[in-house]
């Protein structure tokens, strides 16, 4: 008859007699249980109370028995199972094992008992280690299946730390009313039951406070929320994630050994950004050798890395490099997948770390929420290998990007692809099959594209504008209400009762406006959401399906794709007349047009601002005649007015000079020059600002007026007269274009138009050209008569008419130097200006490595100080920026670097702090990773990151309520009194001014956006209306440098 007697390894097993171990149908031999198992146990046994004698513990049996137990923990700890030795009658013995949350035990091997203890535990992971596959190859068997390893990973910890308590988990599985299946865990700590004497005080009481219960759809998350409840109501650190699962070799650190132990050296690998597009990676040794190099794209950074260690492990020695790739190609990756409830996220890290060696941390998923709640995932990884922490700035190289309606959605695709892209062979053998997968890339919640149409809960005007974004156009909603019983000649409808009518237009980049639908309902958010569906429907069917499936079932449209009608109209097709016809039908002076080579557009003569500042400089100089008489600075001369214009030869540019010419009796002429200034295109935009300048606050007559009265009446007088002209618009009328730019230009410059036509065919040219009056009067003289306005072209008369006023409002009426509440600004044509780099910007931090360098080196005294600073120029381009960094020292001005001359300010002090880096050898500025760091739900908070992080300007709103519309000017604070203005945005909602100004400047900066350049509209006139809320020149680009205006004297531009 065979027996079988089992030695369960627990935590209290030196606490149970050995009696207890033994079947009381049989009494063993003790002697023969102290030297070996050998011998056969005799059928014939003694009374069971002869196993109870006190030789036990001198026989030998305790030791060995002490040996087992040890070695059964360090397999429990090891394999994360429980395990027990079963003592037959036989010779041999059997291990069983059994998992954490199991009551099932296993037969694991059946062993000799001459093996015990001394071979038990080299028997037992020799089975477990054994090949899962027909060939005789090893794997790397990488198990992702959710197992409960929070559970044993909290007994080790609890029972280590209270030995005289057990975990108890009590865990029930039933349905809910929607039918899932829920498991329901709780956990609690329990006395042993055959521990004998009193619990300690701190094991009372975490016995009274840990406790925890958690109900889930999975048991292993369920009971691991419930563990993390209870360590928390009992104030013990919860137990860590991931137990020892990153403890293993890469084949990224096999190669690295192969290398240290052919050079006995630390190995580093260095790397860093060529470009924006390449990565260098250097394999060097810790005495500096430079063991292997390679330079590629950035997006390959991980093979360049892995195959820069393996090129350098085969330099220093090739036969121990064949080994290690033989050793990785006979351990392929195996993944333990679960049936459903993949994580990509987790099988993404293991992989990298497999191959690689990236541990989590040097793994970024980035998720930020985009424009209509879409969320945007990025996967990175940073290429750093050392322990020792990085100092430099990391350099991260992207492995994945996808969009996504969700942020699970989006991140689970990024993941995925990024396992794809890394791991074409894994991904094929063993995950594209799998039905989770599929589901991943296959749904239509997430694209690896550069964007996804929003989810039907942002809304159908939320999708309408990303498609319409897609194909580079901008939705224009206008919405007006219908009288009842009224005909509307524009609309071709007839209404008897209350309507909101709805006319939706797509506007392209070239402000070109397609009308698409008409739609008209008693309730205006219907009636506008009967025109959004009917545009989806219409143009973008297939890329917002969902939101048409929706739109039809709320009976927004038919299935024919045209909005529902609704009672209390006779419709008929609408006709919408275009700029051009409303023009042509409205405007006097285009109705009697001649196609004559020149004609004079007529318009009232009246007093223009231009007159005003000339009185005011004329009064100012008969002041300084009435003082000469009195024997003033200028002796008895007389000074009259003069005004000079002339452009340079070189670049086109204009210069205009206000100056006096004194003369005595006769023997000398002097000229004084009281005010300047520049323009690139136009000479009468340079003479109107010479004069303006005067009176602005670093103006002559500005200046005088803080210290003479006299003069101050003066500036005073004429501040006043220049608030009693009318403001100009802001927008050009769409129905009588020539006579509003006609009437500008008077109020304005006091000049009449005169419109010269030229060309003919296919291209007709228009110009207009401002001319003076004809008698301008002894008390000063004029060099030029007429002024160069602007010019149009078009495929006929009327179209280059429109355009060419369109433009001529644009430069000279509503300029860029626009400003909030009716005033502008004067934009800095020239000089230079000193920028404050503040914080702890990328700028700032450059130039003062800069500055330590040369206080290191003792170039200059411990007095010196750094500057940097932006020139500006006026060239036949228009305004360019230069930056340049320079120090002071004493009398002594060093410039140390300089830009090239471009565009836009914030973009020469980008191209500084490069220049910088690339002289002092530093790490290259990741201009993608940081936008995508301050990317955020609002632009305004994006854009006021991005300058603090890039140059530590802060950034200034004003915004302004002006005829029921807000205005928005965004700026940055350079030095003093001088700022930059960013962008300039109107709209009906203040939020909506503020987010499409800082969309703007995100563009324009940093280049979120390529800005397609204007040009001039020839082809044939689309079908238009005019808008309700006209964009006009706030659109433009606002970049230049202003000073903050004298709050006493605020003229229209």
């Amino acid at each position: 008859m065979r027996r079988m007697y089992r030695v369960t390894w627990v935590r209290a097993f030196r606490h149970v007699p050995l009696r207890m171990l033994m079947n009381t149908s049989g009494d063993p031999n003790v002697s023969d249980v102290k030297f070996s198992f050998t011998e056969r146990m005799s059928s014939t046994s003694s009374s069971p109370s002869s196993m109870a004698t006190p030789e036990i513990e001198e026989s030998g049996v305790v030791p060995f028995l002490s040996s087992l137990s040890s070695d059964l923990d360090t397999l429990q700890k090891r394999w994360m199972r429980c395990f027990r030795v079963c003592i037959t009658s036989t010779p041999r013995v059997v291990i069983e094992a059994k998992s954490m949350d199991s009551d099932v035990w296993t037969p694991v091997v059946t062993v000799k008992t001459t093996q015990l203890p001394r071979g038990l535990i080299k028997t037992v992971e020799d089975v477990l280690s054994l090949p899962t596959e027909t060939e005789n190859r090893h794997v790397t068997f990488i198990d992702l299946r959710d197992r409960p390893e929070d559970i044993a990973v909290a007994q080790q910890i609890l029972a280590k730390r209270f030995p005289g308590l057990r975990l108890q988990i009590d865990h029930s599985k039933g349905t809910d009313l929607q039918g899932t299946v829920t498991h329901t865990v709780s956990v609690s700590l329990r006395d042993h039951g055959f521990v004998d004497g009193s619990s300690s005080e701190e094991e009372k009481s975490v016995k009274e406070t840990f406790f925890g219960e958690a109900i889930g759809a999975s048991f292993a998350s369920t009971a691991r929320r419930a563990l993390r409840e209870a360590f928390e109501a009992a104030g013990i650190p919860p137990p860590p994630r991931h137990f020892g699962r990153d403890q293993g070799e890469s084949e990224m650190e096999i190669y690295l050994e192969t290398i240290r132990n052919a050079t006995n050296e630390t190995i580093e690998i260095m790397t860093s950004l060529v470009g924006d597009d390449h990565v260098q990676v250097i394999v060097q040794s810790s005495n500096g050798r430079r063991l292997g190099l390679l330079m590629g794209r950035r997006d390959d950074a991980l093979s360049i890395v892995l195959a820069c260690v393996e090129k350098a492990a085969e330099c220093t020695n090739r036969i121990a490099t064949e080994e290690a790739r033989k050793r990785i190609a006979d351990h392929p990756v195996v993944l333990a997948l679960p049936p459903k409830g993949i994580r990509p996220k987790e099988i993404l890290h293991r992989l990298l770390f497999h191959t690689f060696g990236l541990t989590n941390e040097r793994i970024r998923v980035l998720t930020s929420q985009g424009d209509g709640g879409t969320f945007v995932t990025t996967v990175d990884a940073e290429l750093h290998w050392s322990v020792t922490v990085n100092t430099e700035r990391p350099v991260f190289s992207t492995l994945s990007r996808a969009v996504g309606v969700s942020k699970k959605a989006a991140e689970e695709l990024a993941c995925v692809k990024a396992i794809q892209r890394c791991f074409p062979r894994v991904f094929e053998d063993q995950l594209s099959f799998h039905a989770d997968v599929r589901d991943i890339i296959n749904s239509a919640k997430a694209t690896d594209k550069d964007s996804i149409c929003p989810h039907i809960s942002k809304g159908l005007l939320a999708q309408l504008r990303w498609a319409a974004q897609c194909h580079k156009k901008e939705v224009l909603i206008e919405a007006v209400q219908l009288l009842p019983n009224s005909e509307n000649e524009s609309l071709g409808i007839r209404t008897t009762r209350a309507l909101w009518a709805t006319q939706l237009f797509l506007v392209d980049q070239q402000g070109t406006r397609d009308f698409i639908c008409l739609a008209l309902d008693p309730k205006k958010s219907a009636s506008e959401q009967k025109a959004i569906a009917a545009a989806i429907w219409k143009i973008f069917r297939e890329e917002c399906s969902e939101g048409v499936r929706y739109a039809i079932d709320r009976g927004l449209i038919d299935k024919e794709g045209n909005a529902t009608s609704c009672e209390g109209i006779s419709t008929s097709e609408p006709l919408p007349k275009n700029d051009y016809e409303l023009a042509a039908e409205s405007d006097p002076f285009i109705q009697n047009l001649q196609i004559a080579p020149s004609q004079l557009i007529s318009v009232p003569h009246r007093q223009s601002l231009l007159s005003v500042f000339r009185r005011g400089v004329q009064l100012y100089i008969d002041l300084l005649n009435e003082r000469s008489g009195g024997g003033g600075v200028y002796g008895t001369s007389i000074g009259q007015l003069l005004e000079f214009t002339d452009r340079n030869l070189m670049d086109g540019s204009f210069k205009a000079q206000v100056l006096v010419q004194f003369s005595g009796d006769g023997v000398n002429i002097t000229k004084e020059t009281l005010g300047e200034a520049f323009h690139p295109s136009s000479a009468i935009i340079a003479l109107f600002s010479a004069f303006k300048g005067l009176f602005e606050e670093e103006g002559i007559i500005a200046k005088a007026a803080r210290e003479d009265k006299q003069v101050e009446s003066i500036y005073r007088d004429t501040c006043q007269r220049a608030e009693e002209i009318p403001p100009l618009p802001l927008e050009i009328s769409t129905s009588n274009p020539l006579e509003t730019v006609a009437q500008c230009i008077m109020l304005k410059y006091g000049l009449g138009v005169e419109l010269r036509i030229s060309g003919g065919g296919k291209v007709v040219q228009v110009q207009f050209f401002g001319q003076s009056p004809a008698q301008l009067g002894s008390d000063h003289l004029v060099t030029s008569s007429q002024f160069f306005l602007g010019h149009g072209r078009g495929n006929s008369v009327l179209k280059a008419v429109v355009s060419c006023c369109k433009n001529v409002f644009y430069a000279h009426v509503c300029s860029k130097s626009e400003a909030l509440g009716g005033a502008r600004l004067s934009a800095l044509n020239s000089g230079t200006v000193q920028v404050l780099f503040q914080g702890k910007s990328i700028l700032a931090s450059r130039v003062e490595d800069v500055m330590k360098e040369i206080l290191e080196n003792k170039a200059v005294s411990s007095a010196a100080s750094i500057h940097v600073k932006v020139s500006i120029h006026s060239v036949a381009e228009g305004t360019m920026y230069q930056a340049h960094l320079c120090v002071v020292d004493g009398a002594r001005v060093v410039e140390l670097e300089r830009t090239s001359l471009v565009a836009d300010l914030l973009l020469s002090l980008r191209q500084l702090t490069e220049n910088i880096i690339r002289e002092m050898g530093g790490p290259t500025v990741d201009i993608d990773a940081i936008q995508r760091q301050c990317t955020g739900p609002l632009r305004y908070g994006t854009l006021q990151q991005l300058l603090e992080v890039f140059y530590g300007f802060p950034l200034l709103v004003e915004t302004s309520l002006k005829d029921h519309r807000w205005h928005c000017r965004l700026s940055v604070h350079l030095f003093e009194e001088f700022y930059y203005a960013l962008a300039y945005s109107v709209n009906l909602k203040k939020k909506e001014a503020v987010e499409n100004a800082a969309k703007k400047a995100l563009e324009h900066c940093f280049g979120a956006a390529s800005r397609v350049a204007g040009s001039q509209e020839t082809s044939t006139a689309k079908k238009s209306t005019p808008t309700v809320e006209k964009i006009g020149c706030a659109e433009e680009d606002f970049g230049f440098v202003y000073k903050k205006p004298d709050n006493r004297c605020a003229f229209w531009n």
